[in-house]
């Protein structure tokens, strides 16, 4: 598997079968379908993600707590969005349909992020390299240079969560240290925060050209054989051009008329 936050993801379940060209087209689908969808649909929207989520092995628990990391950031959308939406009153004075659009502009937020952390746990990396490889988006018949790049697409679906979690080690040895020193209370302890995500920046940068050179270095001789395309089954192919069109036109019902 694709290494992602929580659990080992599990495969005994409808969506790890489908095809590897099908999942990776229902990743911009689903984006573009959360993106587009009525604002009533995000309950449900969330709701079953976040069941998908956990049928892939990632617990409800481990879900919230790792969305608790994000709550300021949320609050900051919240109140910017209160005291900015000009349609209900004045800029700079805040207002309850202000309010309820920034939790909309939240839950659309959580369930593209909730939707792109199902995809990469449903994906091992030959499976995201046949998917790239089928849908020929890298020409893979040309050679060794279209195998790198198919590798490094789907290389690059597992780096963001090994980069969250070393950020969340460093972010913890900073608090610990900040704990020992005493950072006081107040606008202290929020400067001392800001400091802390300013010192991050380093040791991230690090860990991302680490990871860059040691995989550099180990696929430069061992850069896997063309995988052999299956063609999906018919009725998948089908369900993603219905899935399309009906996209389509809600998005063409909804664009502003001339």
């Amino acid at each position: 598997m694709i290494p992602a936050a929580g659990a080992a993801p599990v495969r005994d379940w409808w969506f790890p079968r489908l095809h590897p060209a099908v999942r990776l087209a229902a990743g911009p689908l689903g984006v573009a379908t959360l993106l587009a969808a009525p604002a009533w649909w995000l309950p449900l929207l969330l709701t079953g993600l976040g069941l998908a989520l956990r049928r892939s092995g990632l617990p409800l628990r481990a879900q919230f707590a790792a969305a608790r990391a994000w709550w300021f950031l949320a609050l900051l959308v919240l109140a910017i969005h209160t005291v900015t939406t000009v349609s209900a009153a004045p800029l700079g004075h805040p207002s309850w349909f202000g309010a309820l659009r920034g939790l909309i502009a939240l839950g659309r937020a959580a369930a593209t992020v909730a939707a792109l952390a199902l995809l990469v746990r449903a994906f091992t990396l030959g499976e995201a390299v046949a998917g790239v490889a089928w849908w020929g988006l890298t020409g893979w018949r040309g050679g060794p240079r279209a195998t790198a790049l198919a590798v490094t697409l789907a290389v690059a679906l597992g780096a963001v969560p090994g980069v969250m979690a070393e950020g969340r080690r460093v972010g913890a040895a900073l608090r610990l240290r900040r704990g020992a020193l005493g950072a006081g209370p107040g606008p202290r302890r929020w400067r001392a925060r800001l400091l802390d995500a300013g010192r991050l920046l380093q040791p991230l940068l690090e860990t991302l050209f680490r990871r860059a050179e040691t995989l550099t270095l180990s696929l430069r001789w061992r850069l896997p054989r063309p995988p052999r395309l299956v063609r999906p089954p018919l009725a998948q192919l089908a369900a993603l051009l219905v899935w399309a069109a009906l996209l389509a036109a809600w998005l063409w019902r909804g664009r502003p008329q001339a």
